[in-house]
């Protein structure tokens, strides 16, 4: 993932397991229909949050020259499967952080993971304007991550 705009300790600080080195595995557990009220309330929530409480990250699929072919399966299969289930079901993935809920209720969050689509184009056009938009081409996910409880 690569950080387009907010901040990045909010990342660090929601999507990790201070008990462990690591990584937690997160999961879908609700999708949010793309539909424009819905869109509406995440915009509010991301301009409400300010710069500080809220990070917006490109994931895109791994260099196939950085990974062995194994490893390129495994990075770039999940992430093509994600894409196109969202895309099929119209609809943004949403993840309750931490994925290790703890009980220290200052430190939450909510990640929303769009499929290709209008609403993260215009986060993305906006935030990163020197952004190749060859990625109509390439399977992303738009990543939103805002502190906060839903």
């Amino acid at each position: 993932m690569h950080l387009v705009s907010g901040d990045v300790h909010i990342v660090d600080t929601l999507m990790r397991d201070p008990t462990t080195t690591e990584m937690p595995e997160l999961r879908i557990t609700q999708r949010l229909r793309l539909d424009q009220s819905k869109l509406g309330e995440v915009g509010r929530r991301i301009t409400q949050s300010g710069s500080n409480g809220h990070s917006i990250l490109l994931a895109m699929p791994g260099s196939p020259h950085a990974l062995d072919d194994q490893m390129n399966t495994t990075v770039q299969r999940p992430l093509r499967n994600i894409v196109s289930y969202l895309k099929q079901k119209e609809a943004a993935g949403v993840i309750t952080l931490p994925p290790n809920p703890s009980k220290d209720r200052a430190n939450v969050g909510v990640l929303h993971a769009f499929p290709p689509c209008q609403f993260g184009n215009e986060y993305l056009s906006a935030c990163a304007q020197k952004l190749n938009f060859e990625l109509a081409k390439e399977d992303y996910l738009v990543v939103v991550v805002v502190r906060g409880a839903t």
